[in-house]
């Protein structure tokens, strides 16, 4: 008997959303990713797979001034994931590579159902709310020659789990590229979709080899592929594009732009990864989260023609090899002025996503 999947797609888990959650007043209904990532947990039943994939937790640490190496967010996350019925997967995120708490100042909290005013009003006393100066850069820059976040991760970073018919591929698409001081100052990545979404580095050389090694090996009748960030994604809707040819890097990045199709994506590797799928005869689905945006997209083999399709065309083409299938997570972590809900997604017989709580756009202007 095949296994359901539940999907989740950045948790984001961190000590500090319990300690908000307690200095808000209940009325203007806090979005505690902690809260809803473990109510989803706790929804999976011993004979369905969890997939956490990627931005597992906000960073490592727990506090600004961690008062040792076990003042940290993977603690508590693994306090909620095992309490999991079923078996549960994991995934890496670009916030799993950070070392250190943001400043809730800096960055807000309106993706938590928080106005600026609340905030100002119940927090401006809160530790994640002092300007640290030089040291705001630790939200943010990854060094793994000094220290790697990672370091303790249980399930490296890319593996295969092969169920009954499915091949369940995992890679990691790195850290964003703010993760690198110099991109800091790149005149590319400071666009305002980028910031507040950034582009992601990449798959690693060996990554791309053991993909391409697995998917040639199995023989299983569908190959879920999990991907933290995208390879392409449109915050707007699309028209129908067509894929360069010849796919290289160089007319494909173009032809990203040019369709607006560039949003959170990741960089290295990215055109091979999409050859690797279209030059071979297996069967794909591609799991992609980051962007907190509901979006599927198909890929005709045959014509190399990409657009934009609702989730009955995907479970109407799921089985047909010919058609390359990409659908975007819910999450648990975030709501933006579009999109209100969270939730996750459902693999079974069909494919669908499951909303747990819809946030009222005026929720966070309460008074």
């Amino acid at each position: 008997m095949e296994n359901e999947l539940i999907i989740i797609g950045d948790s984001q888990v961190a000590k500090c959303w319990d300690e908000i959650d307690k200095l808000v007043p209940v009325k203007y209904a806090f979005l505690n990713p902690n809260k809803y990532f473990l109510q989803i947990v706790r929804l999976v039943r011993e004979d369905q797979i969890l997939i956490a994939n990627g931005d597992l937790v906000d960073s490592y640490y727990a506090d600004y001034r961690p008062r040792g190496e076990n003042d940290n967010n993977w603690d508590l996350f693994f306090s909620l994931i095992n309490q999991c019925k079923g078996r549960y997967l994991l995934n890496i995120g670009n916030h799993d590579y950070r070392s250190y708490p943001h400043n809730i100042n800096i960055w807000g909290l309106e993706g938590h159902n928080l106005a600026r005013k609340i905030q100002k009003k119940y927090l401006s006393d809160f530790e994640y709310a002092r300007f640290r100066f030089l040291d705001e850069l630790k939200a943010i820059l990854v060094n793994p020659k000094k220290f790697d976040p990672l370091e303790k991760y249980p399930n490296g970073k890319n593996y295969v789990i092969e169920t009954a018919n499915k091949a369940l591929i995992f890679l990691n698409t790195g850290p964003d590229v703010f993760s690198n001081l110099k991109n800091l100052f790149d005149i590319r990545y400071l666009r305002p979709s980028c910031i507040v979404t950034p582009l992601v580095i990449g798959l690693l050389k060996d990554q791309l080899t053991f993909f391409k090694e697995t998917i040639d090996g199995t023989r299983k009748s569908e190959i879920f592929v999990f991907l933290h960030s995208p390879p392409f994604f449109g915050i707007e809707r699309i028209q129908p594009t067509q894929l360069p040819n010849p796919l290289n890097e160089e007319n494909y990045k173009a032809a990203l732009k040019k369709n607006c199709l560039d949003t959170g994506i990741f960089i290295a590797r990215n055109h091979e990864f999409i050859r690797s799928l279209l030059d071979s005869n297996k069967n794909f689905v591609v799991i992609t989260s980051h962007i907190n945006t509901p979006r599927q997209y198909i890929i005709d083999r045959s014509t190399k023609i990409l657009w934009e399709a609702s989730m009955e065309e995907i479970n109407e083409k799921r089985l047909n090899a010919n058609y390359l299938k990409f659908i975007s997570t819910p999450t648990t972590s975030e709501i933006t002025p579009q999109i209100r809900e969270i939730g996750y997604m459902k693999v079974g017989s069909n494919i669908s996503r499951h909303v747990i709580k819809t946030f009222p756009t005026s929720a966070s202007n309460v008074t």
